[in-house]
């Protein structure tokens, strides 16, 4: 049965775009249509809840959905479209420690129902029957999950543990800031990636230099943040006219 090796901590189940469909078992049967109890909400909370147990980093789905569908965070749109295929792929990587080490990077492949949700819920009761199998003790748990073992280019890896920002001295003044050990973000002009920050966050996504870059890199994103932005900051939206001005100043400084 696996054990922990730290805490269990919540999982967020993110997307990205995949070009093609799966390839699928060869046994593996399709067209299967959604089971009546499958309730998308609830399908998250219980993939949630298994990635939980295998303490999962790095989770991602792979779908079929365009990348118009999906925000630069890795979540869906509200309004996202209905995938082009039903098939996905779940990787993630497993730091809970069976035989003293990790398990590593996994890869779990569905494609029986016609409708992806279904195929999400399948490959949650993937996890939780191999979970239910392992506390058994009648199969090797490494054995079991080394069945869906990721050994592809695109395997997850382990998240990278960031350094612990310094306490704060008792004298009350802040210590000198070590010096980032992240990787520096590309060498963008200054103003265009605030401005692109900017349009991140009046958007209401990330606006880690990372996505910065993602939306300079790609005018249709840019155009699809910028439109977000003025629907979020425009005053007829909740927003002001303050704000209104800086999404426009900041869409003229990606010289859009």
């Amino acid at each position: 049965m696996p054990a922990a090796s730290a805490p269990k901590t919540k999982v967020a189940t993110r997307f990205r775009f995949l070009d093609a469909a799966p390839a699928l078992p060869a046994s593996a049967r399709t067209g299967a249509r959604l089971p009546p109890k499958v309730v998308y909400s609830d399908t998250i909370k219980r993939s949630e809840a298994e990635l939980s147990e295998l303490n999962a980093q790095n989770v991602w789905v792979e779908s079929g959905h365009d990348a118009d569908d999906l925000r630069l965070d890795g979540h869906l749109q509200t309004n996202a479209k209905s995938p082009r295929f039903a098939a996905i792929v779940v990787r993630l990587y497993a730091s809970v420690a069976v035989g003293g080490k990790p398990l590593g990077a996994l890869k779990i492949v569905s494609g029986t129902y016609s409708e992806w949700q279904g195929n999400l819920w399948a490959a949650a009761q993937t996890l939780e029957k191999l979970r239910t199998l392992a506390a058994l003790g009648t199969v090797d748990a490494r054995e079991l999950y080394a069945l869906f073992a990721d050994t592809s280019a695109e395997a997850s890896a382990p998240t990278e543990k960031e350094t612990p920002s310094p306490k704060r001295p008792a004298t009350g003044k802040p210590r000198p800031r070590p010096v980032p050990t992240t990787t520096a973000p590309p060498a963008w002009d200054a103003a265009k990636q605030d401005a692109a920050r900017l349009l991140l966050r009046e958007a209401g996504e990330d606006d880690h230099f990372r996505f910065a870059v993602l939306l300079l890199k790609n005018a249709r994103t840019a155009r699809r943040v910028f439109i977000a932005a003025t629907k979020n900051a425009h005053p007829d939206g909740g927003g002001t006219d303050e704000r209104m001005r800086d999404v426009q100043g900041a869409w003229q400084a990606l010289g859009a």
